[in-house]
C-alpha cells in the first residue's frame, strides 16, 4: 500500500536495440522441410502400419507390454489406442482367469508382473495388488 509521502518509482529502461529483421526478411526465408513435407507424411504412414502390425503380431506377453510401455514412453501411444486396448483386455481376461491358479514362472518375475499391473491400472482396469 502507497502512502502519499512515498514517491513513484519510475521503470528503467533497458535501451535496446530495435532488431534487424523486418517481418518481410523473415518470410522470405526458406524451409527446407516443406519440401519433403508429402515424402515424410508417406513415410509416418507407413511406418504406422508398420508398428500396428507388430502390435498384432507380437506374440509373448512380456513382449506386448513392453511394446505397449515403450510406445507410451515415446509419446506415440494415442496412435494405437485400438490395439493397446485390445491388448491389454486379452492381458485382463488371461488375469482374472488364473488369479486362482498361480503361474510361478510369471509370479517370480517381478519386472513383468509391475509392468502388467502398472499398464492395466493406467488404462484404467481393476486389479488387486494381491
Amino acid at each position: 500500500m502507497k502512502t502519499q509521502s512515498q514517491p513513484l518509482e519510475a521503470r528503467r529502461s533497458a535501451n535496446y536495440r530495435p532488431s534487424l529483421w523486418e517481418h518481410e526478411n523473415l518470410l522470405t526465408l526458406g524451409n527446407k522441410y516443406a519440401v519433403y513435407r508429402e515424402d515424410n507424411i508417406e513415410r509416418a504412414k507407413l511406418l504406422k502400419q508398420e508398428v500396428s502390425k507388430m502390435l498384432d503380431e507380437t506374440e509373448g506377453l512380456l513382449e506386448q507390454l513392453e511394446l505397449v510401455d515403450t510406445l507410451q514412453r515415446l509419446g506415440i501411444s494415442y496412435h494405437y489406442e485400438r490395439e493397446i486396448k485390445k491388448i491389454l483386455t486379452n492381458v485382463h481376461v488371461r488375469h482374472v482367469r488364473h488369479r486362482k491358479r498361480v503361474d510361478r514362472k510369471r509370479s517370480e518375475d517381478l519386472y513383468a508382473t509391475a509392468l502388467e499391473f502398472r499398464l492395466l491400472r493406467q488404462h484404467g482396469f481393476n486389479i488387486t495388488e494381491g
